[in-house]
């Protein structure tokens, strides 16, 4: 059962997050935070299964659909900072969510790393940065830096941001890598003769292991508390933003794949800036295309950044009120934003920018996707146990098709897990070179430091005599609701 004692402690009784966050403002920041920079990645996902490449993202957008109308209906359900850790804590109990959230953490803190360093990466192609492994370090840092700062102040400020860098990613992504690419003469659907050219092995891998591209859409629960908008509504950005990612991904890739020899858009680096010039020539055109694409990829890396960066530290501090954390990491600033759960976020980033760099492009993606994949799993299974344990409970969204919506989001994730593990071992299926046994013992090292933080927690709640909290139930709510009403004469 789950460890709601102290859990029905309505959050109005406590000081809270700040409802700052408008509705185009939370599916601006799930989308972007969804799109990944594909200036840096997009060779390397071609070299996994050629230009079947947009048909394997199609197929995890399938998947993905029920997954997210499982979180639709528990962010409305439960629209507390903390997300996932919550639906699973109320669904079973306290130590499975987090597992399941420490999991979480893990794969945020890699893409978190990944779009820092994709920032300098680009920088370098630009030549804005030395193209050294000192400097990636250095400015990576630098970056980090940056953005601890920015979320150390109002939430609408980095909202601002979210938005205005989320069209430029959206318009330069759907022009330059799209219309423009599907309109010139060089297009040609002989490209797509051998749709497969690493077997259906290799394909099944691919749309298994671009999960790691759709997640992101979650961060919607974790930043549910400070929407200021009905809580059935929040089924918008959550889903909205699965959709409008999909479609920059399947529109840009396939008008990739038929604008050139697969060759050379395995072997090209920064691939989608210099397919611009190739089909273009040197013209104006391809110029102001160029720094679109540039500019694009920097604003896709930074939106993931900020994206990522503000639902860990919404994480961290939900863990900080269930007394998972130290009680310190739920001390708001005098903005209302968590700022010692902000600071170590940032001090956390700081060995994975050191001893990361880009040979560790593969092994970070595929952590990426195993680990988020898992809290998918745990997420479906706490939809189907809560529409079993607790069908009473207020709802304000219904996913469509009850418990059998449930069943196809585990099956969905549940393919996620079984692919990336796969893709997390040596071997030869598709083109494209997977993640070795290193990430094996990365992801397993970090699941058992996981382990040491909750008994240490568990042995220092007991000898201050804490119990581990949930967000309020929605029955706790109309009590609260109900005893603060004025009585009518």
């Amino acid at each position: 059962m789950a460890e709601i004692n102290s859990s029905s402690t309505p959050a109005a009784a406590q000081p809270g997050l700040r409802k700052a966050m408008r509705l185009s403002y939370l599916w601006a920041l799930a989308s972007a935070t969804i799109l990944g920079p594909w200036l840096v990645m997009a060779n390397w996902w071609f070299s996994l299964t050629g230009p079947s490449l947009s048909l394997a993202f199609l197929v995890t957008m399938l998947l993905m659909i029920p997954v997210a109308f499982c979180y639709s209906e528990l962010t409305a359900m439960l629209p507390y900072a903390g997300g996932s850790y919550n639906f699973i804590g109320h669904a079973f109990n306290s130590m499975v969510s987090f597992v399941f959230m420490w999991s979480q953490t893990i794969s945020y803190y890699a893409v978190t790393t990944f779009n820092i360093l994709a920032t300098i990466w680009i920088l370098q192609y630009m030549g804005v940065v030395p193209p050294t492994q000192e400097a990636l370090i250095l400015a990576g840092l630098g970056f980090a830096v940056l953005y601890a700062v920015l979320n150390w102040f109002k939430v609408e400020l980095s909202a601002a941001i979210q938005f205005a860098l989320f069209w430029l990613l959206f318009i330069t992504g759907i022009i330059w890598n799209g219309l423009d690419l599907f309109l010139k003469p060089t297009f040609s659907t002989a490209y797509f003769a051998n749709l497969f050219p690493f077997g259906m092995g290799g394909f099944m891998v691919a749309a298994g292991s671009m999960v790691t591209m759709y997640f992101g859409f979650e961060v919607v629960a974790h930043m549910s508390e400070e929407a200021r908008f009905p809580s059935k509504k929040l089924a918008i950005p959550v889903i909205g933003s699965i959709l409008t990612a999909a479609a920059v991904y399947i529109i840009t890739l396939t008008a990739m794949a038929g604008s050139a020899p697969l060759d050379w858009l395995v072997a090209t680096a920064n691939m989608p800036a210099e397919i611009v010039y190739l089909v273009n020539g040197t013209t104006t055109w391809a110029t102001i295309g160029w720094w679109g694409i540039v500019l694009g990829g920097i604003a896709c890396a930074l939106t993931c950044v900020d994206g990522f960066w503000l639902a860990l530290s919404r994480l961290f501090y939900s863990l900080g009120q269930a007394n998972l954390f130290p009680k310190i990491f739920e001390k708001l600033n005098r903005n209302s934003i968590p700022g010692v759960a902000s600071i170590v976020v940032f001090i956390g980033l700081i060995p994975l920018i050191v001893f990361s760099g880009t040979s560790w492009i593969s092994t970070l993606f595929i952590i990426m996707g195993i680990t988020i994949a898992i809290v998918y799993v745990g997420a479906c299974l706490s939809f189907i146990q809560l529409r079993r344990k607790h069908p009473e409970w207020k709802r304000p969204f219904k996913a469509p098709g009850g418990i059998l919506m449930g069943v196809l989001g585990l099956i969905g994730s549940g393919f996620c897990v079984a692919a990336t593990a796969y893709a997390l071992t040596p071997t030869t299926i598709g083109g494209g070179n997977y993640a070795g046994w290193e990430g094996w013992g990365l992801t397993i090292g970090y699941m058992i430091v996981g382990i040491i933080v909750y008994f240490l927690m568990q042995s220092y709640r007991k000898s201050r005599k804490l119990e581990s909290k949930l967000c309020p139930t929605p029955e706790c709510e109309m009590e609260l609701k109900h005893k603060t009403e004025p009585m009518k004469s």
